[in-house]
């Protein structure tokens, strides 16, 4: 039980709170929060050491925005032989035109401004087909709970409702409850130095991130985070949901991140229907996703690799305790390969020798 509450340190950056009680750590998440991200992790098979991500819409836009997003974080972060997104539209009352369609005039111009990919931003949108893509893909992203529950409902069987249902995800689900604004956190347990979710995102992207920092710090603004990828019920009781500026016009209205009040005074763009926002909610949630994938990986080689240790550490100690360290060594990787060239072969030489070298002095200290 011991790896799947590391997991709570190595997925989501927003799990590297150990205590299940509220904190205020901005990255800490509710018990239902932390009970869907275990059960995504134990669905999710890290030992073809790659992930396909699925994201889907139902306006033909917003799928394509976070598709290009993950594509530019994942090239970042060096993945992109390890995570390969897509993404695709369902059937709503909203796309009235044929499913297979080109992107509208507002999707494109936002593609554009954040500087993703025009083979993916410009690419015809594909329909959703539920009796293929559920299969085709580890990891199924929803824009909003409408969608998931969409997907589910087609499913026939509450046992493989269940088993879908951990492998399909809401996109705010990947998203901190709050935004550490701090590119380096020396606090943080996890085991690489990328520790925060900012590190995950080149310049260009941090810096629409942090333009924003002075609302996020606060407590009654940042959780609108999450009630943009949400549908919500605004003040009059409607169902409501943030919608991607329809052409140019409309996306160029709704960009500017500072605006004038009544009296003249210049205030930070926070409506919750504003674009700034809504883009800021979608770098931090994709890159959320991608650190999860990311540890995810890690974590399954890092157990692998344990047991390999465990099962093979009384017949090595046993067999080269006379020998010298070098030759020892050698011994012991040469067995270490032979047992999974796959699992050794994630690891340096060098660091497949810690690890060796540290699991020898942990036994050594507990049989003393």
């Amino acid at each position: 039980m011991t790896i799947f509450y590391s997991l709570l340190l190595l997925a989501f950056p927003i799990l590297a709170v150990l205590s299940f009680t509220p904190s205020s750590d901005p990255f800490s998440l509710s018990e239902y929060q932390k009970a869907r991200a275990l059960e995504t992790f134990q669905s999710l098979d890290a030992s073809r050491f790659h992930f396909q991500i699925l994201f889907v819409d139902d306006d033909n836009a917003k799928g394509r925005i976070v598709e290009g997003l993950f594509a530019r974080i994942v090239e970042y972060n060096d993945a992109m032989c390890v995570l390969f997104p897509e993404s695709c539209t369902i059937p709503s009352r909203r796309i009235v035109a044929e499913m297979d369609a080109e992107p509208h005039e507002g999707a494109l111009a936002i593609c554009e401004s954040l500087g993703l990919c025009p083979a993916r931003s410009e690419a015809w949108g594909t329909a959703l087909d539920l009796s293929y893509h559920l299969d085709q893909y580890d990891l199924i992203v929803t824009m909003d709970d409408n969608i998931r529950s969409r997907i589910l409902r087609s499913i026939v069987g509450e046992k493989e409702q269940q088993e879908y249902a951990a492998k399909c995800r809401l996109l705010s689900d990947f998203l901190p409850e709050g935004v550490l604004l701090e590119s380096t956190n020396t606090n943080s347990s996890s085991s690489n130095d990328a520790s925060t979710i900012l590190d995950m995102l080149d310049g260009e992207l941090q810096d629409r991130v942090k333009v924003l920092s002075p609302l996020l710090r606060e407590e009654e603004t940042k959780n609108q985070l999450s009630d943009i990828l949400h549908r919500y019920f605004d003040d009059n009781g409607l169902l409501f949901q943030i919608a991607v500026p329809a052409n140019k016009d409309e996306f160029h209205a709704s960009r500017p991140r500072l605006i004038l009040t009544p009296s003249g005074a210049a205030s930070w763009n926070i409506h919750q229907e504003s674009w700034p926002l809504t883009e800021v909610a979608m770098i931090m949630a994709t890159a959320g996703i991608t650190r999860f994938c990311l540890d995810t990986i890690q974590n399954y080689y890092d157990q692998s690799f344990q047991n390999l240790l465990e099962i093979n550490y009384p017949i090595l100690h046993k067999n080269c305790v006379d020998d010298d360290d070098a030759l020892q060594w050698e011994k012991v990787d040469a067995q270490l390969r032979r047992c999974s060239h796959l699992i050794c072969g994630y690891f340096s030489p060098g660091e497949r020798k810690g690890r060796w070298e540290a699991y020898c002095r942990a036994k050594s200290n507990h049989d003393t």
